[in-house]
Formats: C-alpha cells, structure tokens, sequence
C-alpha cells in the first residue's frame, strides 16, 4: 500500500488531478517514519526528494501557494529537478505578493544554476526595469558579462539597462558589441537607432538658435550627423516591424525631416 502512495501520485499527476497527487505525496512522505512500516526496506533519499518535487508541483498548480514550500528542503535535494523546484518557489513567492522572497529567489535561481538561468535572469532585469531600478539591473547584466562576454541575452539586458540610463555613449559600444554576434537582432538595431536620435535630439536642446552663426550652423551640422547615424538602424526596424509605428514613426520622420529627405518623407507620410 505504501509504494502504491507514489505509483498514484505520479498517476495523479501525469493526469493534472493536482489535488489528489497533492495528497498522495504527503501522505507518501508524512508515513515514511511511521512504525508502522518498519518492516519495510528505507525509502531512498532520491525518491523522498522527488516526491517533494512533485508535491510541490501539484500544490503550484493547484493555487495552494504556501503549500509549495512544504517540503521545500527535501524538495531542493532533487538535483536533477532543482531548476524547477527554484522557479516553483520564486512564482510561488510572486503570487504570495512577498517580493523580498521573490527577489531573492530569483537571484538564487541565478547563481545555483548557472546553465538554465534564463528564466530566473529574464525576471529579476524586468523586475529591475519595472521599478526603475536600471544601476541595479546594470550592475547584474555586468557581474554576468564577465562569465560570458558574447551572451547575446546579457547583452540585450545591458542594451535595455544603458538606455535607460541615457547612458548612450556606453550603450552604442554595447549594441555594436551584440550586433557584431548577430547583426540581425532587430531590438538590437532598434535601440542603437534610438541611442543616435535621442544623442542628436540631447544635443540640438543645447544649441542657442542663431542662424547667422558658424557655430550654430556647426552645431546643427553635428545634429544632422548624429540623426544620420541613426537612420540605418531606425530604418532596419521598421522593415522589420511594420506594425510599430509607435516606435519608428516619430524617430524617422524627425530624421528625414532634418536631413531634407524629401522622397523619403513623402513615403513616410503615405
């Protein structure tokens, strides 16, 4: 009867009945001490571990959150599953809305595994983004950057933390850099583009308007380089996201605009 506990609650699971695995985990795991089953050989700690595994995901999935870290310890001894138990825990923390778990959670996530830490990593910069907290997703993105200099994906995070710094300058080097491993990731071209318009929008804020002077026509000279700078990239993008005027229609017309573009203008106002 004691083995058939963890035969039914694979069964259980396999067939998204959440709450009866749930139930056959525990009991499974809560009984392995009792007396009554002295007779019988150890479980081993492997299948305890995995049973706490899967108790908590049948608690996740059955919206009983705080069930999620009723094994948790024994849970985590399941290293084969351990990148799944971590996200179990850290989704667990988030619907809890218990943020400081969460957070740390993520990161843990991170560092224990190395190898599959996408998920953990694309949560915790969001989270960072989201609160305006771009030095702390900046300095992550780094720490990262220096175990793997050509991850196209810490790179992008950098891109998105460095723009939103308006550190520019910093953020072209960065983009150039992910652009060199693939030219054609368009948020990449997107950004970069952004990074020029907005140098040349920065720079042309500055100038004292006085058309008759060699430094104002310098000035705007300058500007004008910048925006065409910019163009390529800007252009790149809406080739390839037509649909997101929202992003590229501004930027470009500003662009055409100032550099008298004209055929390129009519057709952007068609």
């Amino acid at each position: 009867y004691y083995k058939n506990l963890y035969n039914g609650g694979v069964f259980f699971i396999k067939n998204k009945k959440w709450a009866e695995a749930n139930r056959s985990f525990s009991m499974f795991i809560d009984s392995a001490d009792s007396p009554l089953l002295s007779s019988l050989p150890p479980t081993s700690n492997s299948k305890m571990a995995r049973a706490a595994f899967w108790n908590m995901m049948a608690s996740f999935e059955n919206k009983k959150y705080q069930d999620v870290f009723k094994y948790q310890s024994l849970a985590e001894a399941d290293t084969a599953n351990i990148n799944y138990v971590l996200q179990y825990e850290a989704l667990a923390y988030e619907q809890l809305h218990d943020t400081t778990n969460y957070i740390g959670k993520l990161k843990e996530g991170i560092i224990k595994t190395p190898a599959n830490s996408e998920f953990f990593f694309s949560r915790l910069t969001d989270y960072y983004n989201a609160v305006h907290d771009y030095q702390s997703a900046y300095l992550l993105n780094d720490s990262l950057l220096r175990t793997d200099s050509t991850s196209t994906l810490y790179l992008y995070a950098q891109t998105i933390a460095l723009f939103n710094m308006k550190a520019y300058d910093k953020c072209i080097d960065n983009t150039l850099r992910l652009l060199s491993i693939n030219p054609d990731h368009i948020e990449a071209n997107y950004y970069l583009g952004l990074c020029w318009y907005n140098k040349g929008l920065d720079y042309d804020a500055t100038i004292v308007p006085d058309p008759r002077s060699k430094k104002y026509k310098d000035n705007k000279r300058e500007v004008n380089n910048m925006f065409a700078q910019a163009m390529p990239y800007l252009e790149k993008f809406r080739a390839a996201r037509p649909n997101d005027k929202d992003k590229w229609q501004a930027p470009l017309y500003r662009v055409y605009f100032s550099l008298n573009l004209s055929d390129k203008l009519k057709e952007l106002e068609k």
